[in-house]
Order: C-alpha cells, then structure tokens, then sequence
C-alpha cells in the first residue's frame, strides 16, 4: 500500500510531466520552426494580395481568389489524411488504389467521349462549319481581353504610347 507520502510524490510528477508537454508544446507552437513556417506563409500571401492589388484585381476578386484558395487547401488536406488513415487500415488499405483507377477510367472515358463527338462533328459539314467558327470565337478577343487585363500598368502604357 503506498504512503501519503509516495502519492504525493506521483502526483508531483505527474504534474511535473504535463507541465513540461504543455512548455514544449506552446514553444514549439509559437516560437518553433511550425511557427516560423506560419509566419512565412502569411507573409508571402501578404505579398501575392498586393501584387494582385497592383495587377488591378478588385477586392472582392482577391477575396473570392484567397477563398478558393484556402477551400481547396482544406479540401486537398482531407483527403490526404483520410488516405493516411485508409493504409492504417488493414481492411481497407487498397481502397486509394481502387479509386484511382476508378479516376483513370472516367478520365478516358470522357476523353473518348469528346474524341467521338469531335470526329462526329469532323464529318458532317453544317457541324464542322459551327464547331470551327465556335473555336475561333472562343480564342478570340476574349483571350486577347484577358491576356491585356494581366499585363501591368508600366506594359500597358508603353503599349498605349506605341500605339498613339
């Protein structure tokens, strides 16, 4: 039977443990190399919001560009933990390669897909005609419009005076 004495002592140590986890964790957290990576992250998305600030991008395209960012992010990082999780278990641990077979196979067969319409489409003149002057409206001025809204100020002025 332990003592008063001994109790105490486990329950010092007990104490003394937690106490140094709970140090080592808030240090890491906020002075160790996980945070130096957050700092350097935040930083460099700091960076990439005023470029596009400078690339004329309005608030709200920034905002819904950062969001979507981040969604996808989140996203990206939950099915890398499931995956991790998936090859713990034993039962379950062919699952991604099941799935990515299963990506491979709707990937081809929409290629396919496109490949037989494009063909289809090749051979019938009324068709070919509409599906030439759709791909040159496609890559028209739309594509010169959002190739100039890109280019930065100093370009488009050199651009304006050359013009002029």
């Amino acid at each position: 039977m332990k003592t008063h004495s001994q109790r105490c002592r486990n329950a010092f140590d007990w104490w003394k443990r937690k106490h140094e986890l709970a140090e080592l964790q808030h240090d890491l957290h906020n002075a160790g190399p996980v945070r130096a990576e957050h700092w350097k992250a935040e930083r460099e998305i700091k960076n990439l919001q005023e470029f596009m600030r400078e690339e004329r991008y309005t608030e709200d395209q920034i905002d819904k560009f950062y969001d979507d960012v981040c969604s996808t992010n989140d996203m990206l990082l939950k099915k890398y933990v499931t995956r991790f999780r998936i090859r713990n278990d034993e039962d379950k641990n062919i699952l991604p390669q099941i799935m990515n077979r299963w990506k491979e196979y709707t990937a081809m067969r929409k290629l396919i897909k496109y490949q037989i319409n494009f063909c289809t489409n090749n051979t019938q003149d009324e068709r070919a005609d509409i599906q030439r002057a759709f791909n040159k409206m496609k890559k028209g001025p739309m594509h010169l419009t959002d190739e100039l809204w890109r280019l930065p100020t100093k370009t488009l002025t050199e651009l304006g005076v050359k013009t002029s």
